[in-house]
């Protein structure tokens, strides 16, 4: 994997071209010996290599270029791309209409001059955070790809795409996790905004009350330059220092059914930024209240159903049975409930912005769990927990509408036990909470 930043300053620089970076994506996305077959949809071969060749003339003229110009990523099958018909990763869509404009995200992307290179592969409508799909394939995590580990998801093919090469970076949706889980379960990382950052238009809905724009990378340094490109914030310097920042470390449920694997990486994380200056505060936090008053899956359940009940009335099967059995789960609540799950949401989110107010975040495992392997969710039962498990401790962010960061713990990944930090900052400081989980990576 490649560093975004040196990426950069390379093509600043004239030492790299954008058609080189192009053609490896697409080389890479066409070797039998990776994943592209299940990781893309559909490829955009020539669009890429002219859009490449563009900004390769107009640097070698002496042309001022965007900041991410000539760097090739992907975007998941949930985002319009004008001419594209968005299906999601589901036959049921396959008839729509093409889009006859990019989502707001992405044409933000463009305009700044990164090459898409493609559209990926996800599970159905993002409705899981394992990453299966059983109408076009299901990519593998490259760190545990022999043993048949799941790459996490939704956001499933994007992930892959970044860890084999295939792009640079991926965007996807973010509802429970759908970005940093597959980051974390491929050694990458992975960024849900707040909701008021990246504009969600454009994009197939899953519960649009917890759905946002995210961002996969090979590390969390691109994902600072990535966000800065977009927001603005190129230039601004970061002046974080680690030592003397104060996390909370929550004790409750989100630290329950962990693997002894995950604790270990975790704990060992924890005393390597206490030495660093690090204070941290070991308390519950809100994830006993959300579970007991916020089902989220509720809130979930009843939006998703509002998007597809027509097409579940006359294409369902056409739906893996599990999306619909699940979505169908709404006839359960009632619009009434549903009114004051969000009104109880509301109010958790006003907690939650009042505890934060004291730290600089909350730091805690990305996923309780390594990766599943394939042989563990073929019974529904086991399906259900695992699923259940692999969004617990990333649907939090979500929830309470707060800038979350997965770290990749190099050491880890490299042991074949991919396992991530979480990093969730204040509602709305994502800048800072991105800067801070870059200085944090640094150092494991």
């Amino acid at each position: 994997m490649q560093n975004l930043n040196l990426i950069l300053a390379g093509l600043e620089s004239g030492r790299i071209t954008a058609a080189e970076l192009v053609d490896q994506a697409l080389s890479h996305a066409a070797d039998p010996a990776l994943q592209g077959n299940v990781s893309f949809r559909r490829l955009f071969p020539d669009q890429a290599r002219h859009e490449a060749s563009y900004w390769d003339e107009k640097r070698a003229t002496g042309q001022k270029c965007p900041s991410l110009a000539g760097v090739p990523f992907s975007v998941k099958d949930n985002f319009d791309v004008q001419g594209r018909v968005t299906c999601a990763a589901s036959p049921v869509l396959k008839n729509n209409p093409r889009a006859s404009r990019d989502a707001p995200f992405l044409a933000k992307l463009r305009a700044l001059g990164a090459v898409l290179i493609g559209q990926t592969n996800m599970t159905e409508f993002a409705y899981s955070g394992l990453g299966l799909n059983s109408h076009f394939g299901t990519p593998l995590s490259p760190a545990g790809r022999a043993q048949s580990m799941v790459a996490g998801g939704s956001s499933s093919g994007g992930a892959v795409s970044v860890a084999e090469g295939m792009s640079l970076f991926a965007v996807g949706s973010d509802t429970s996790g759908s970005c940093r889980i597959p980051a974390a379960c491929c050694g990458l990382a992975g960024f849900r905004p707040s909701q008021s950052v990246f504009p969600s238009r454009g994009i197939i809905p899953l519960a649009p009350s917890f759905d946002v724009p995210g961002l996969i990378a090979p590390d969390v340094s691109g994902l600072a330059a990535l966000f800065d490109a977009v927001t603005g914030h190129e230039g601004v310097q970061s002046k974080h220092s680690l030592c003397g920042k104060r996390f909370l470390l929550p004790t409750d449920l989100l630290l329950e059914e962990t693997d002894s694997e995950v604790r270990n990486y975790y704990d060992q994380a924890i005393s390597v930024l206490t030495d660093l200056g690090v204070k941290t505060d070991r308390r519950p936090f809100l994830f006993d209240q959300i579970a007991n008053e916020l089902p989220p899956s509720d809130i979930v359940t009843y939006e998703a159903f509002q998007f597809h009940k027509d097409y579940l009335a006359k294409q369902r099967a056409e739906y893996d049975p599990r999306i619909a059995m699940r979505m169908e789960q709404a006839a359960k609540i009632s619009s009434a409930r549903y009114s004051q799950l969000l009104e109880k949401m509301r109010g958790l989110r006003r907690l939650s912005d009042k505890i934060l107010a004291d730290f600089d975040g909350l730091l805690l495992p990305t996923l309780p769990i390594l990766p599943p392997r394939l042989n563990q969710l073929t019974e529904e039962k086991n399906y259900l927990r695992m699923n259940s498990l692999i969004i617990r401790n990333t649907a939090i962010a979500n929830h309470l509408d707060l800038p979350s960061v997965s770290i990749p713990m190099v050491e880890a990944t490299a042991a074949g036990t991919p396992v991530s930090l979480q990093l969730i900052g204040a509602r709305n400081a994502d800048h800072g909470a991105l800067h801070l989980a870059s200085l944090i990576s640094k150092h494991l």
